[in-house]
């Protein structure tokens, strides 16, 4: 039975993920551009530091219209910050759906040692979809 207990308790801090972010889902008509703020949440005892960047789509991507501000963000334990994301689509933008990935990956902080044995670090993907005219 208490070895039961051990493995439970590994395996469910490996699969914690330290990435809290709301909302967790994107998906609006963005004809005439779009302000969206995401905010993250450090639920943890520790520091994190986030690295948030876009990827593109293969098919419709609108990763050029969008900016992202901030590229990096740290959060002490219990600190939440926002994310703020403009999109802003061409006049000649066709009518249909466009897709882009937000990214949210933790990285290490520099100058900063970890005394953990074994690092586990996340990633949140996020595909954001955008409707220019009715393609619902």
């Amino acid at each position: 039975m208490k070895c039961m207990l051990v493995i439970f308790f590994v395996f469910s801090k490996i699969m914690y993920g330290y990435i809290n972010i709301y909302p967790s889902k994107f998906e609006k008509n963005i004809e005439n551009g779009v302000n969206e703020t995401f905010r993250l949440y450090n639920r943890t005892g520790k520091e994190i530091r986030y690295r948030i960047y876009l990827e593109e789509t293969v098919e419709n991507d609108m990763t050029k219209w969008i900016e992202l501000y901030p590229k990096s963000i740290t959060l002490n334990p219990l600190e939440e910050k926002e994310v703020n994301l403009f999109i802003n689509p061409p006049k000649d933008a066709k009518h249909g759906k466009y897709r882009s990935k937000l990214i949210v990956k933790e990285v290490d902080i520099p100058g900063k040692k970890r005394f953990e044995k074994v690092k586990f670090m996340t990633m949140f993907k996020l595909t954001m979809i955008g409707y220019i005219g009715e393609d619902r």
